[in-house]
């Protein structure tokens, strides 16, 4: 729709395009301050505040939904039945007159609207509707949807209409699984467009915004739909309460999109005990829509959060209420002298004894307080300690003997009674490295019985702990004997020499034969070759700070490369080639910028 400024000299007009696009808060709020000292002008308010916006879309925008008695949102079925009731006396089409003397809180439109589609109830479409719907976009255009359902489809929706032509009729759709180049163009102009579906299926051939949609759903690497903290619960449902609206909720909750809010709240109000508890109190009256019945439930469940009691259903189908408030230290007191007279807790029986506290809640506190675990080294009071429950108990029950250790988890007291016992054994090497000669047995040991570093130690090195061999082998991973009389640190001449070698040995297609590149520097594996130039001599690689471009691919990459979980090739060498990075620097910069929350990651 185009227009000029009425208000510009002849010689000065100009065509002004009007602003389609939804409303912002802004120009609302600018609305309703001009109105209020004003009046309803709706010229003057184009002329003088929202040049952008025509004076027949701000009277409808305010009569729709700024109006202060005006309620937005789906009717209720008091109100629609209402509707029918107005329709029956009065005639279809006096939209106006309803509104006035029957639903004075809806808008005209609105009430149009809904007596519209309260008869389309969703059904599947039959082969005669998709050849009427073909027929009705060749004769109209692709676009025209309320003068297809005007003429042509009047027991359809708009929305229905043009859902169906896009996903099932268009010529130019393009079904099946995505490619990996989609996926691609799907990731960059998200980022770029942001969940504006139509720009972003511009790029895509063949796919419809509403695939593209759907799709992102799926893949969306920036959603979190894993466990719910209780805090994410508890800022859940207090912005549910307050709006109601999965989509505007979602906008509160970092990780979260409105269809894992959806299901978060489907979830809830399939809980047993809520129900037992509340019954038809989570039933949707016919006085309240849609919204407004969430917003009640909320506010439920809010109430639930904040009750001093918890309840659950008893195997026996019974509702038992327990206390919700933190332990009491003589709650505290009970529970760990109950733990440590059994070797295996039964908490059951636990909850049984300390009353108003059921099985998990006494598991939880529990846990809770061996979070508070000491770290570092052992105390000769603690050790005497730990050697005094072991007795006790046997070494049966580990749980058991940490409940008589204060402040040692379960684990600790496991490890320290394992050292204990080796230290008991003055053969055993300690603080000291592994000689050439134990890593030349260690690695025939290795062949032998595979990565059972107990029988190699008993049969090869009994001077050392399997955990020294073990962490040896694993930080070393040799593949030969040449791994093990390797020299750690690279000098000049060996870089000299490497440079050489590798200018020598490169093929015609500029690949290095790393084997042949190994035996002309004395002392040193392919793997070590490779790495040392990949990391250090590479001219070609860069190094050095990263620019915000860089981080930015960095993140695309990642996010990219994380959908296509099937290649064989790593994650970091693909992203460093992409970047002319080291595979390693790449994987180095993504954890530093994780863990400085950069670019909310």
């Amino acid at each position: 729709m185009f227009a000029y400024h009425r208000w510009l000299p002849i010689k000065q007009l100009k065509w002004v395009r009007f602003n389609h696009n939804t409303w912002e808060p802004w120009e609302d709020q600018m609305m309703k301050d001009f109105v209020n000292v004003n009046g309803r002008k709706w010229s003057q308010l184009v002329q003088h505040c929202l040049p952008h916006r025509s004076p027949k879309q701000c009277e409808l925008r305010y009569t729709d939904a700024l109006m202060p008695n005006r309620q937005l949102g789906p009717l209720s079925e008091d109100e629609k039945s209402v509707l029918k009731k107005a329709i029956a006396e009065l005639g279809e089409g006096k939209w106006a007159q309803i509104s006035r003397e029957y639903l004075p809180h809806r808008a005209p439109r609105q009430l149009r609207q809904e007596w519209i589609s309260c008869g389309r109830v969703p059904r599947q479409w039959t082969p005669q509707e998709d050849q009427v719907l073909k027929e009705a976009v060749d004769a109209f255009g692709d676009k025209q949807w309320t003068k297809i359902v005007k003429f042509c489809l009047p027991h359809r929706t708009n929305i229905q209409i043009r859902s169906r032509y896009r996903l099932y009729l268009a010529p130019e759709i393009k079904k099946g699984p995505w490619t990996q180049e989609e996926l691609n163009l799907l990731l960059r102009r998200t980022i770029i467009h942001g969940e504006k579906w139509d720009k972003v299926a511009e790029g895509i051939p063949g796919r419809q915004p509403e695939q593209c949609y759907r799709k992102w759903l799926e893949i969306d690497p920036g959603v979190d739909k894993g466990e719910w903290s209780p805090e994410e619960e508890r800022l859940f449902w207090e912005r549910m309460s307050e709006l109601g609206s999965y989509s505007k909720v979602a906008k509160h909750m970092p990780g979260r999109n409105n269809v894992v809010c959806a299901t978060k709240y489907k979830e809830t109000l399939r809980d047993k005990e809520l129900r037992a508890l509340y019954g038809d109190e989570l039933v949707r009256k016919k006085s309240e829509n849609i919204v407004q019945w969430r917003k009640r439930v909320a506010s439920i469940v809010c109430s639930w959060f904040d009750s001093q009691m918890d309840f659950m259903i008893d195997s026996n189908q019974s509702l038992r209420a327990y206390k919700k408030t933190a332990f009491s230290q003589e709650e505290i007191d009970l529970l760990n002298k109950l733990v440590s007279q059994s070797k295996e807790p039964d908490w059951k029986a636990i909850a049984g004894q300390l009353g108003d506290r059921s099985p998990a809640q006494c598991r939880r506190q529990y846990e809770k307080l061996t979070e508070k675990i000491k770290t570092g080294k052992w105390t000769p009071e603690e050790d005497q300690q730990l050697k005094d429950a072991v007795e006790q108990c046997s070494a049966e029950s580990w749980t058991a003997i940490a409940a008589r250790v204060p402040a040692r988890s379960r684990i600790q007291c496991f490890q320290r009674w394992k050292r204990l016992c080796q230290q008991a054994d003055n053969n055993i090497l300690r603080n000291t490295p592994l000689t050439t000669q134990e890593k030349e047995l260690l690695f025939e040991g290795y062949k032998i019985f595979g990565a059972d570093f107990n029988a190699i130690q008993k049969s090869y090195l009994p001077n050392r702990r399997p955990e020294q061999l073990k962490g040896w082998w694993h930080y070393n991973n040799p593949s030969s004997l040449d791994d093990i009389t390797r020299r750690h640190h690279w000098t000049e001449e060996q870089d000299e020499a490497l440079k050489y070698a590798i200018q020598r040995t490169t093929n015609d297609d500029g690949k290095i034969p790393w084997s042949q590149v190994a035996k002309l520097i004395e002392g040193r594996t392919p793997k070590q070759c490779r790495c040392r130039w990949q990391l250090t001599l590479n001219p070609s690689i860069k190094r050095g700070s990263w620019s915000m471009e860089e981080e930015l691919m960095l993140l695309e990459l990642v996010q990219k490369e994380s959908m296509h979980k099937d290649s064989n090739i790593g994650l970091w060498t693909k992203i460093g080639k992409e970047l002319n990075r080291a595979a390693v620097a790449c994987r180095a910069k993504y954890q530093s910028m994780r863990s400085k929350s950069r670019f909310a990651i």
